[in-house]
């Protein structure tokens, strides 16, 4: 070895939970390399100064990329930033980095053809929300905005000025979505507004479609980029704007593999990059409204839709008065309402947020329930392909001909409505009205393009749907929705149970009525005075969040605390048990923790592990992965048991 060559620790893009050191010639942190590892080369990114305790003969040398690259100073602090926060080794962002692409080399551009775009006239309020940005973008400040506006305010014309400027100054805008569904109708939207259709980036993508996408990415050439939460981490040449879209929606939390927030990664990654972001919604997250509260984002809100259209009204169905008859999930209100629509011809969105045809098959004989034999689940009915299926790990099974406990003949029972039993019996009250499922077990990305398309165009009278139908779209002719089980939501462990239940129910409501004609919500429930119900069915929603922001200090519950679950899981039950005792023991200590646990998780085997779950509480920025940081040193090359550590979790099955 010559005098020139230093050591490097070096991240690359493997399931590691260190890092490997290689000998360097002059490198900076931040550069791409090329690292031999067994038989193999592979993309290698300099992170800081080699191991100088490794003997020298272990240590392998760097060769050069095809084409030199280096993350930029910012995009490097923020994955530092990130491996940090989330305690997620950075060989795993590497990876997404990377783009699921083992080595991204030279590729030809994708070419897009530029229309000319169609500029809407903004209103006064849609102006006035979006100056403050254009000032910023301007400026080159760096501000978090919340956009907070009513469903069919124009929320999505209004950033698209922002976009619009970004990339007039040359520069990149990325727009975050929670979930790939809502993409169908935004890139249309997008492409008209603009005159060329975005550069998507979403995991169902080919591995030429990866390659192509992160070179336009890399090199600057894709100018509006559409993506799920993975796009965060990519290497954006001049990156100038992000738009998180629908920012309070769970889907932006990833519960595998790497487990953060995209939403609050993305504020992080406008930070470091010093630029501005917009976090837009109509029904914005307490955590959102918090930091706008203590003036660390801007809130401006669009209170009325656009055009004149006005919001939907929402009334309550007693379902304890209705009496519903068994295997039936319609009320006769509901159906004299559905009926009235169509005789107006209008459309109505029957809606629920369950799954297959049935969640639970019983034996009528004995009472046995059909489980999922590696998980604490009941399998779901699907009557379309006729198999039982398991919603957590994919297990599918056809339904057996005897019952297993007692060995009775034919004496399976389902119980409760999935979606697709709902569309059976609406076929059943509405036969000669035109029908389609939505749901994501059932249809396409392409297919869904397609039913979208016909319901515009009002070549369907009922749209039975999943949460896939409620955000995002916009259907002229779709005034009546009706929600079947308003109170699937509002129970169970989630802290954020409620919050949720009135986002969901009020995003579902604002699919109605969103052109001349009014819109009403029928929300049938068994609990009519629950505070969530009341306050939808009364429009006073400030009121319903005073009082779950109230109640959240309370119990010093996020965005008043900050919390972290350890999931132990385990392959024998009492193992995780003994396990999360000792973490208990040695977390207590800590003056600046709260340690609540260890319990066995509410879905107690998952997978074929058995998991046990702790929850930390602290007021103090970094207390939480200080605490745990040991642990996580620990245990992740353990092979008897496996601990997520969950910064912020969303989930707390």
């Amino acid at each position: 070895m010559t005098h020139r060559l230093q050591r490097y620790d070096c991240v690359l893009p493997l399931a590691l939970p260190r890092l490997l050191t290689y000998w360097g010639d002059a490198l900076q942190e931040g550069q791409v390399m090329l690292a031999p590892v067994g038989k193999k080369t592979m993309p290698a990114l300099v992170w800081r100064a080699g191991n100088p305790h490794l003997p020298a003969q272990k240590i392998k040398p760097l060769s050069p990329p095809p084409h030199a690259w280096c993350l930029s100073p910012a995009h490097l602090t923020f994955l530092r930033f990130m491996a940090d926060y989330t305690l997620t080794p950075p060989n795993m962002l590497w990876r997404m980095v990377l783009g699921g692409a083992a080595l991204p080399t030279f590729s030809e551009s994708l070419a897009t053809q530029a229309d000319a775009p169609h500029v809407p006239q903004l209103s006064d309020a849609q102006k006035k929300a979006i100056q403050p940005v254009l000032n910023d973008l301007a400026q080159h400040t760096p501000r978090v905005t919340l956009l907070e506006g009513v469903t069919g305010s124009g929320k999505t014309e209004t950033f698209c000025e922002a976009i619009d400027a970004c990339m007039a100054s040359g520069q990149q805008a990325l727009v975050l979505l929670p979930e790939i569904s809502l993409t169908i109708s935004l890139l249309q939207r997008f492409a008209a507004r603009f005159g060329f259709m975005p550069t998507l980036w979403h995991s169902g993508l080919t591995p030429k479609q990866r390659r192509t996408r992160w070179w336009d990415i890399q090199q600057g050439t894709a100018r509006l980029i559409v993506g799920a939460r993975s796009a965060l981490l990519l290497p954006y040449a001049r990156l100038g704007l992000v738009v998180v879209d629908e920012e309070h929606d769970a889907g932006y939390k990833q519960d595998d593999s790497v487990l953060y927030q995209a939403r609050d990664m993305a504020v992080a990654r406008a930070h470091h990059e010093h630029i501005p972001i917009i976090l837009s919604s109509a029904t914005p997250s307490l955590e959102a409204r918090h930091h706008a509260r203590q003036k660390k984002y801007r809130h401006v809100v669009l209170p009325q839709r656009f055009g004149g259209a006005v919001l939907p009204d929402m009334a309550l169905i007693d379902l304890r008065k209705e009496k519903l008859p068994a295997q039936s999930w319609l009320s006769v209100p509901a159906r004299h309402e559905i009926a009235e629509t169509h005789g107006r011809g209008e459309q109505s969105l029957i809606f629920i947020n369950r799954r297959g045809y049935a969640p639970l098959t019983l034996c009528r004989a004995c009472g046995a329930r059909l489980q999922c034999p590696y998980c604490s689940a009941w399998l779901v009915q699907h009557k379309k392909n006729d198999r039982l299926q398991c919603h957590h790990c994919g297990h599918e099974k056809n339904l057996p001909p005897a019952c297993h406990d007692c060995g009775a003949i034919d004496s399976w029972a389902h119980s409760g409505p999935g979606i697709e039993r709902v569309a059976e019996e609406c076929e059943k009250i509405f036969p000669h009205l035109r029908r389609c499922v939505i749901s994501s077990d059932l249809v396409s990305a392409r297919e869904m393009a397609r039913l979208f398309a016909d319901i515009a165009e009002h070549r369907v009278d009922i749209i039975i749907g999943t949460q896939l139908t409620t955000k995002g779209h916009h259907f002229p002719k779709l005034t009546t929705v009706v929600v079947v089980d308003a109170d699937s939501g509002l129970t169970g462990a989630d802290p954020r149970a409620g919050e949720r239940s009135w986002q969901m129910l009020q995003q579902v409501a604002g699919r109605s009525g969103r052109d001349r004609a009014r819109g009403k919500a029928w929300l049938q429930t068994y609990q009519p005075d629950h505070p969530v119900l009341k306050a939808l069915a009364a429009g006073d929603h400030e009121k319903f969040l005073q009082a779950e922001m109230a109640e959240r200090e309370t119990y010093t519950l996020p965005p008043f605390m900050r919390l972290a679950a350890l999931i132990i899981h385990t392959k024998q039950q009492a193992e995780g048990y003994r396990l999360g005792l000792e973490m208990a023991e040695d977390l207590s200590h800590n003056a600046d923790l709260s340690v609540l646990g260890p319990a066995p998780a509410p879905l107690l085997k998952l997978r074929g592990w058995f998991r046990h779950r702790l929850l930390l509480k602290s007021g103090k920025a970094w207390a939480l992965q200080h605490a745990m940081k040991p642990w996580h040193d620990k245990l992740q090359r353990s092979r008897t048991c496996k601990v997520l550590f969950d910064i912020d979790p969303y989930n707390f099955m």
